[in-house]
């Protein structure tokens, strides 16, 4: 069977730390994204025979869909960025940004929800027992992540990471430019909190749907809107903080590009390049 929910964020994820460590290993990765999302749903699951192979049959239409259909749209996305960059981002040009991201998220997930949903339907109580266990699992090393920092010290944490995060794509940063992203993250609103209660939100509501006992497609239905649409579980409060903050995000992207200089431009769109000719390779099945 298949794992609770996020099978799209970790498949995600998985791209993001790829390209973070560079070409051959990104096409490496995405090269062998098959048996390695297969063994995410594995960390929540043990799979007999028969769902294994329906697992494997679901991952490899999932990666010829998103081979053909989502690579070539990273690559025009990437393209226009470039386009973006070489002549200096704008307030309009990075929402612009922002809004491709959220499509090719959108896309992913609504994808992969239905198949997702139709996984589920195949667990024993036993299987349950044990997504519901990992699930508790997780919550706990995301509470235990901060927990014991100060204020002072989670920001540092964040910044460090963005730091990082700009340093993969510009080069090193000097001084001014990482004073500007820490001055940016000093007013992001903590949301560790609502984080959590999102998650317990969403969970409730997961194993609700999976307890009840309706007809086997309205069940499917509730799942698929679950793992499509998981925003809606969202506080008011939660919302609220996750728009200010990306907003600050957005502002911080925009202060470190004017201050770049002409090798942090440069580096970019080498970067840019780079990635273009590997994902037009992944396009092409190289």
């Amino acid at each position: 069977m298949l794992k609770r929910s996020n099978l799209q964020s970790k498949f995600l994820l998985l791209l993001v730390f790829a390209v973070s460590l560079g070409g051959c290993s990104f096409k490496s990765m995405y090269n062998q994204l098959d048996w390695l999302l297969l063994g995410m749903v594995e960390d929540f699951v043990s799979l007999s025979d028969k769902q294994e192979l329906d697992i494997n049959r679901r991952i490899k239409h999932l990666l010829d869909w998103h081979r053909t259909e989502q690579i070539p749209l990273y690559i025009q996305d990437l393209q226009r960025i470039k386009q973006f960059t070489a002549v200096g981002l704008t307030d309009d040009s990075t929402k612009d940004v922002l809004e491709m991201i959220m499509q090719r998220w959108s896309a992913l997930k609504s994808r992969v929800a239905t198949d997702m949903a139709a996984a589920l339907m195949t667990v024993d109580e036993t299987q349950k027992a044990g997504i519901y266990a990992e699930i508790e699992n997780r919550n706990r090393e995301i509470r235990e992540e901060y927990d014991g920092l100060t204020g002072e010290e989670r920001q540092e944490r964040i910044s460090e990471r963005i730091i990082e995060n700009f340093e993969r794509w510009l080069g090193d940063l000097n001084d001014a430019q990482k004073a500007l992203v820490r001055e940016r993250v000093s007013e992001l609103r903590p949301i560790h909190e609502e984080r959590l209660a999102f998650r317990a939100s969403w969970q409730q509501a997961f194993r609700k749907v999976m307890d009840s006992e309706p007809d086997q497609q309205a069940q499917i239905g509730k799942l698929t809107e679950l793992f499509a649409y998981p925003e809606k579980w969202q506080s008011d409060v939660y919302k609220e903080k996750l728009a200010h903050n990306s907003a600050q995000v957005r502002q911080m992207v925009l202060s470190v590009d004017r201050t770049l200089t002409g090798e942090q431009k440069a580096h970019l769109q080498a970067r840019i390049d780079y990635f273009i000719g590997l994902l037009q390779g992944i396009a092409d099945g190289e």
